[in-house]
């Protein structure tokens, strides 16, 4: 969930731990550090099993271009063991270790060593009616351990891109477009996020069709959605996405055309959910207290790994896609003084296309 899932497109942060305390300049012990973000929506899961590192002879950046300085030292254990909720065995899966650069998931280049890249992967379907216990045994005999519920699939009933609906009329009084979903099991940390499809005609003549990304909401649950006016909360969640608020986004976030670029011609939006579990939101609420004014007063980081460092949590993502936008809509955003420098046209069977 990017951002709020402070997505560990597993990033590199330099945890504490708020339950045990750590010595990495301890001699011979291994300090494990494990990210992961199990999700029932994607048929693989990956996670980073790491280790912390500290020569007080050699420099630390140097120490981290040494890939053996990043990972733990073969034959490392990883699994996940499904229990229900009197603690049976129903599944046992057995990680592989893989090359993320095969797996087509590139290290952002940094301090530390990006050749090789290694993860723990499967490709095994997870039930969300079981708690998943990860367990890791390093060669050194040490047992890593943590858990997780996972998140299941939830109904959207808005909007609904069906043809034999309206499209979206962003032009009307008081105009909003209405998002509902139904609160997933295991759910209390969620993301909104619009892709704006369109095609850009060049001064050549030449056509390129585009996707730009908007963050509609970050990292909300259901408490802060109660006290937002814009959301409201019973057994799904709805929220209003007003039309003056989508123009300052879209001013604010979609891509500037390029100076080839003529016109913009609007296609459709998708809309993207992204849900994180119990364990993310805790993490998620501990950075935020360390970024407030009493952050001098704090000197942890959440994490939920028994025996070393990080954090395993859950996440959902789910699209509903092509939603269209009325004609009158066409006009609302080619036309408005804070979308025009966007270049996008009026419709086409709009009498003045392609100006306003």
């Amino acid at each position: 969930m990017k951002q709020l899932f402070i997505l560990l497109s597993f990033l590199s942060i330099a945890w504490t731990s708020c339950s045990t305390d750590f010595d990495v300049a301890a001699d011979w012990k291994e300090i494990p550090i494990v990210y992961g973000l199990l999700d029932a929506s994607q048929n693989t899961q990956y996670i980073k099993v790491n280790k912390a590192f500290l020569d007080e002879n050699v420099s630390a950046y140097t120490i981290a271009q040494n890939p053996d300085s990043l990972y733990l030292a073969e034959p490392t254990s990883v699994q996940l063991l499904a229990k229900d909720d009197n603690g049976n065995i129903h599944q046992t899966i057995m990680l592989q270790k893989v090359d993320a650069a095969t797996e087509g998931i590139v290290k952002e280049e940094g301090i530390f060593a990006t050749n090789p890249y290694w993860l723990y992967k499967t490709t095994e379907v997870l039930n969300p009616s079981y708690v998943y216990h990860l367990e890791i045994t390093t060669p050194k005999g040490q047992t890593v351990t943590a858990q997780t519920n996972v998140i299941g699939n939830f109904n959207i009933s808005k909007p609904d891109p069906n043809p034999a609906n309206p499209p979206i009329n962003l032009a009307a009084t008081n105009a909003a477009i209405t998002c509902r979903w139904d609160i997933p099991a295991n759910g209390e940390l969620y993301d909104l996020d619009l892709f704006v499809k369109y095609t850009e005609r060049l001064t050549n003549g030449e056509q390129r069709d585009k996707v730009d990304k908007i963050n509609v909401f970050t990292a909300e649950t259901i408490e802060s959605m109660k006290r937002n006016d814009d959301f409201s909360v019973d057994n799904s969640i709805t929220y209003r996405l007003k039309a003056d608020h989508l123009l300052d986004l879209m001013a604010q976030q979609l891509s500037a055309p390029d100076a080839d670029v003529e016109s913009r011609y609007f296609g459709t939006f998708d809309f993207e959910w992204h849900v994180g579990g119990s364990d993310l939101n805790l993490f998620n609420q501990t950075q935020i207290a360390q970024q407030s004014i009493a952050a001098s007063q704090i000197t942890t980081t959440y994490s939920n790994i028994a025996g070393g460092y990080g954090l395993l949590s859950s996440r959902y993502s789910k699209k509903v896609v092509d939603v269209p936008i009325s004609v009158a809509s066409f006009r609302y955003i080619a036309c408005n003084e804070l979308t025009r420098f966007l270049k996008f046209t009026v419709h086409l069977s709009d009498p003045t296309y392609p100006d306003c």
